[in-house]
């Protein structure tokens, strides 16, 4: 998938009057119609050009105590969405596309946590793959909160197209708040990514929650989420949501 990426990140266009390289076919072609007192095809050259691609992604990573629970692969689903992250932040280094990668929980809405895994402008080093492996689950996802905080630090992000990317194990949730459960919690996630896509970020969401469909395309509109049910798939499925969204 990233190599059809990188593919795509620049492209040889022939028949230029002017370029970085002569086409020897055109050339020769030419010559045979001077011999023939034809009018040569004088667009001989070739140049690449590259793709007005100029995406940047933040990783916004679901870090609730639910994301401790054993998938039937006997493996914490917050570790697959790690061992995901960091295969995708490899691909992502590779092509030179800019990204970050944060975490969020807490308890109440005075103490929301937000973890900084890897910044956009920090470099992808062994120290910051170390911060993302080490993500560990806390307590619980305060998701309106959070979103927020990202659109804010996303808005000063120079790249043309900026996408936000939810990885979620269920319904924003925090019981150190009495009121933030449910049509609340779901409400203020509403408000918070429709903000997002006034200041020119596209938010997206993929789910490893069975119930998703019932109440993401309130949040994230029909076609602003895409739901797993099988945990092996996370790698491949995250890998194609960024094709589509950056192609």
């Amino acid at each position: 998938i990233f190599q059809m990426l990188k593919d795509n990140l620049s492209t040889r266009k022939r028949g230029l009057e002017d370029g970085d390289r002569l086409e020897f076919d055109r050339w020769l072609d030419s010559r045979i119609q001077r011999k023939l007192r034809q009018t040569p095809d004088t667009n001989l050259y070739s140049r690449i050009q590259h793709s007005n691609r100029d995406p940047a992604i933040a990783f916004l990573v679901d870090l609730s105590s639910s994301t401790n629970e054993i998938t039937k692969d006997a493996v914490p689903i917050l570790d697959i969405e790690k061992a995901a992250l960091l295969l995708m932040a490899e691909a992502l280094h590779s092509i030179g596309d800019p990204f970050a990668i944060f975490g969020y929980s807490g308890f109440g809405k005075d103490q929301v946590a937000f973890y900084i895994a890897k910044d956009v402008d920090e470099p992808w080093t062994e120290k910051t793959k170390t911060k993302v492996g080490s993500m560990g689950w806390k307590m619980e996802n305060r998701d309106g909160a959070a979103i927020r905080h990202v659109v804010q630090k996303m808005s000063d992000w120079p790249q043309q197209q900026r996408i936000l990317l939810l990885l979620s194990d269920g319904k924003p949730l925090d019981c150190g708040d009495k009121y933030y459960f449910d049509a609340y919690a779901q409400a203020d996630t509403r408000a918070a990514l429709l903000e997002a896509r006034e200041n020119g970020i596209t938010p997206f969401c993929i789910t490893v929650d069975p119930y998703g469909q019932e109440y993401l395309p309130y949040m994230y509109g029909p076609h602003g989420f895409v739901s797993i049910d099988n945990m092996q798939n996370f790698s491949h499925q995250l890998a194609k949501v960024y094709a589509a969204m950056t192609l």
